[in-house]
């Protein structure tokens, strides 16, 4: 078995539709960065997701 954020519980897949609202394009990266996620790689990897590290204390909204 391969060791990779995926297999260590760390990363994602995933792909998103998401509609376009009013003629502006719509992006799942800033909600994913407030959940503290980011895609590393857009152009060669576009549905990858990994987790970064966020404090408690926004974690928590405060």
């Amino acid at each position: 078995m391969a060791d990779s954020g995926h297999t260590r519980g760390m990363a994602f897949d995933a792909a998103a539709m998401i509609p376009r609202l009013k003629k502006r394009r719509v992006s799942v990266d800033y909600p994913a960065r407030l959940a503290g996620l980011m895609r590393p790689d857009f152009r060669r990897d576009p549905v990858h997701f990994k987790l970064v590290a966020v404090s408690v204390a926004r974690a928590q909204g405060e």
